[in-house]
Protein backbone atom coordinates (compact mmCIF):
# COMPACT_ATOMS: atom_id res chain seq x y z
CA UNK A 1 0.00 0.00 0.00
CA UNK A 2 1.39 3.37 -0.97
CA UNK A 3 1.16 6.02 1.72
CA UNK A 4 -0.14 8.57 -0.78
CA UNK A 5 -3.30 6.43 -1.05
CA UNK A 6 -3.70 5.96 2.71
CA UNK A 7 -6.75 7.28 4.48
CA UNK A 8 -6.95 8.93 7.90
CA UNK A 9 -8.57 5.83 9.37
CA UNK A 10 -5.79 3.47 8.17
CA UNK A 11 -3.54 2.07 10.88
CA UNK A 12 0.08 0.98 10.41
CA UNK A 13 2.40 -1.14 12.49
CA UNK A 14 6.16 -1.50 12.70
CA UNK A 15 7.57 -5.02 12.37
CA UNK A 16 11.06 -6.48 12.75
CA UNK A 17 11.40 -10.26 12.74
CA UNK A 18 8.85 -11.58 15.29
CA UNK A 19 8.43 -8.21 17.04
CA UNK A 20 5.66 -5.83 16.00
CA UNK A 21 3.85 -2.91 17.57
CA UNK A 22 1.39 -0.19 16.64
CA UNK A 23 2.80 3.22 17.51
CA UNK A 24 0.79 6.38 18.05
CA UNK A 25 0.22 7.81 14.56
CA UNK A 26 -1.81 10.11 12.34
CA UNK A 27 -2.08 11.01 8.68
CA UNK A 28 -1.45 14.64 7.76
CA UNK A 29 -1.49 15.81 4.13
CA UNK A 30 -0.66 12.32 2.82
CA UNK A 31 2.20 11.94 5.30
CA UNK A 32 2.24 9.31 8.00
CA UNK A 33 3.42 10.82 11.28
CA UNK A 34 4.57 8.19 13.78
CA UNK A 35 5.47 8.84 17.41
CA UNK A 36 8.46 6.63 18.17
CA UNK A 37 9.18 5.78 21.82
CA UNK A 38 12.63 6.86 23.05
CA UNK A 39 13.37 3.43 24.45
CA UNK A 40 12.25 -0.13 23.96
CA UNK A 41 13.14 -0.55 20.30
CA UNK A 42 16.12 -2.52 19.08
CA UNK A 43 18.37 -0.99 16.47
CA UNK A 44 17.64 -2.29 12.99
CA UNK A 45 15.28 -1.99 10.06
CA UNK A 46 11.53 -2.19 10.58
CA UNK A 47 8.83 -2.64 7.95
CA UNK A 48 5.88 -0.26 8.02
CA UNK A 49 2.86 -2.48 7.38
CA UNK A 50 -0.84 -1.76 6.97
CA UNK A 51 -2.55 -3.61 9.84
CA UNK A 52 -5.51 -4.93 7.79
CA UNK A 53 -3.81 -5.90 4.54
CA UNK A 54 -0.28 -6.51 5.90
CA UNK A 55 1.05 -4.76 2.79
CA UNK A 56 4.33 -2.92 3.18
CA UNK A 57 4.09 0.87 3.00
CA UNK A 58 7.77 1.53 3.66
CA UNK A 59 10.74 0.87 5.91
CA UNK A 60 12.38 2.74 8.74
CA UNK A 61 15.72 2.08 10.43
CA UNK A 62 16.99 2.95 13.91
CA UNK A 63 20.58 3.15 15.10
CA UNK A 64 21.93 2.70 18.58
CA UNK A 65 22.93 5.90 20.36
CA UNK A 66 24.88 8.59 18.50
CA UNK A 67 28.24 7.15 19.56
CA UNK A 68 27.72 4.35 17.02
CA UNK A 69 27.45 6.88 14.21
CA UNK A 70 30.34 9.05 15.34
CA UNK A 71 32.53 9.65 12.30
CA UNK A 72 36.07 9.98 13.60
CA UNK A 73 39.20 8.57 12.06
CA UNK A 74 42.87 8.27 12.86
CA UNK A 75 45.44 10.42 11.12
CA UNK A 76 48.23 8.79 9.10
CA UNK A 77 50.68 9.63 11.89
CA UNK A 78 48.46 8.01 14.54
CA UNK A 79 48.16 4.85 12.42
CA UNK A 80 51.94 4.68 11.90
CA UNK A 81 52.48 5.12 15.64
CA UNK A 82 50.02 2.31 16.38
CA UNK A 83 50.99 -0.19 13.67
CA UNK A 84 54.38 0.96 12.38
CA UNK A 85 55.33 1.60 8.78
CA UNK A 86 54.23 -1.52 6.86
CA UNK A 87 54.64 -0.30 3.32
Amino acid sequence: MALDKAKKEDVFKLQKDDFEFIPSQRMLDRQLLINIPKSGLEAGTYQILHTKTNKQAGKIAFNYDTQESKLESYSAEELKAQFGDRS
